[in-house]
């Protein structure tokens, strides 16, 4: 009983030093404009703000006790984008496009959602939904997806900031806008081929080689950017 008292003062101690760092305070100033100024997180319950905010710490904290941190920030990062990229695309409207909030990209068609009843049954985690509540409507459906991209978004972000501490970014050419442009664009297109819908992609291998962006950032390249445009002609990085 004594050893876990004094485990959790020792805990206590030294989160109250990191929130005094540079990359403590960016991430309770980032928490505070998620969760105050976002309606739709801000209208979550006490509970599920704690839980989401828990995991993205943890999640850092891992990072830093890890034999590489770097890696383990690529790592998480990336899994973070990919599952942004996917719930994102399947809410993104033809508006949200318009008002210039969202990469300009002619593979990213903001028309997915109309599909999303289709896209249910294809997607294991809407498909739970409709079977628990049979009388969800494809608005609800949307609505959950839009939510679930926002909170995958504010640890996408969250997770940037602990790049920059790591020194991991170019000035001129950053990777990171591109990376997410990638997974949107495959997002995309690996759902349409699940509904039949026809690819926007001109090659029937696009899908990949914007896929293969994921291998540079994971595999821990100085600059994931410049290893994938090595790769492919201009045409399908631009």
């Amino acid at each position: 009983m004594l050893s876990e008292f004094f485990y959790k003062r020792r805990e206590k101690k030294a989160l109250k030093k990191f929130f005094e760092t540079s990359l403590g305070k960016s991430l309770v100033t980032h928490t505070s404009t998620y969760f105050n100024d976002f309606p739709r997180l801000s209208s979550l319950s006490q509970e599920g703000k704690d839980r989401i905010i828990t995991d993205l710490y943890q999640k850092i904290f891992d990072i830093s006790q890890a034999s590489n941190p770097l890696l383990a920030l690529r790592e998480a990062l990336a899994e973070y984008v990919i599952s942004h990229a996917s719930y994102q695309v399947m809410c993104l409207t033809e508006a949200d496009l318009e008002d210039g909030k969202f990469l300009d990209s002619p593979y990213i068609s903001g028309q997915i959602y109309k599909h999303i009843s289709n896209l249910a049954d294809c997607n294991e985690e809407l498909g739970k939904i409709k079977w628990e509540y049979p009388e969800v409507t494809d608005e609800e459906l949307i609505s959950y997806c839009n939510t679930r991209s926002l909170i995958m978004n504010y640890c996408v972000n969250g997770l940037n900031l602990v790049r920059f501490e790591f020194n991991d970014f170019s000035k001129n050419k950053d990777w990171f806008k591109p990376f997410v442009k990638s997974m949107l664009i495959c997002e995309e297109a690996q759902l349409r081929e699940s509904i039949k819908m026809p690819s926007l992609l001109p090659d029937e291998f696009d899908a990949l080689k914007h896929s293969s962006f994921m291998n540079a950032v994971i595999n821990g390249c100085e600059n994931p950017l410049y290893e994938w445009e090595k790769q492919w002609d201009e045409e399908v990085c631009s």
